[in-house]
């Protein structure tokens, strides 16, 4: 079944048309805030004084959120406009980074944690959503392994610019800066040129929750990122730790 295109026509062959590359900047300094500011919210929860379980408790918490959101997420991007949803969605997590900033005590970074998690439920599906609407349809793969590069190079920067700011500046300066860096993400999924037509009405049933295609996939993702969020908690903690 062809894919409907709720956007201006591309270039068949073209990945890099405009509407590609908004969106993709877009996601790129999304993921930009969210590895700078994941890095120190371990830190800055140990900081405060919380216990290593409460410390991991804390880091890991935006998942709660962020499962029980799901329900509503998957639905809501096929009915709603996508790029309202991915705006509200980032400025969520902006706001998010913004209690942070804010927060002196482990209950109130709890709860921006929580807020963090509601708001991650809907922004990357959505972002990667409006990014194949863009892409030819020959190069759907291709152009998703592009899309995708902009989450393995803020990995590979993101954390060191976090730790580097909230060394210089402190940590409560390095959360608004990457607050600042989720507005401007906002901004900028908010001025993507993508026109919306509704074509069926809102509704939450198993069928719009899980694709038995997906169950595989998933149960891989849910080992790698079980294992991965294990190692990257305590990660930076350990290395102080060690000199």
């Amino acid at each position: 079944m062809a894919r409907a295109r709720e956007m201006e026509p591309v270039t068949v062959d073209r990945i890099w048309n405009r509407g590609f590359i908004s969106i993709f900047i877009s996601n790129m300094l999304m993921f930009m805030g969210q590895q700078m500011i994941n890095t120190l919210v371990a830190k800055y929860a140990n900081y405060l004084g919380a216990a290593p379980t409460m410390v991991g408790f804390v880091t890991s918490s935006f998942a709660y959120t962020a499962l029980i959101f799901k329900v509503f997420a998957a639905p809501a991007i096929d009915t709603f406009n996508k790029k309202n949803i991915l705006t509200m969605a980032i400025l969520g997590m902006a706001v998010a980074y913004f209690g942070y900033s804010a927060s002196r005590s482990i209950g109130s970074l709890l709860f921006f944690r929580l807020l963090q998690g509601a708001s991650q439920a809907f922004s990357a599906t959505c972002a990667l959503a409006i990014a194949t609407d863009f892409l030819p349809e020959r190069k759907l793969g291709s152009g998703i392994a592009i899309f995708s590069l902009a989450q393995a190079i803020c990995q590979s920067v993101g954390p060191g610019i976090g730790l580097y700011l909230a060394t210089s500046l402190g940590y409560n300066t390095a959360f608004l800066i990457g607050a600042i860096t989720m507005t401007c993400a906002a901004v900028l999924a908010f001025n993507v040129k993508y026109t919306h037509t509704r074509t069926h009405g809102y509704r939450i049933s198993l069928s719009t929750l899980i694709a038995k295609e997906a169950i595989l996939p998933a149960v891989l993702m849910f080992l790698l990122c079980a294992s991965y969020y294990n190692i990257t908690t305590f990660l930076v903690i350990y290395a102080e730790e060690r000199g």
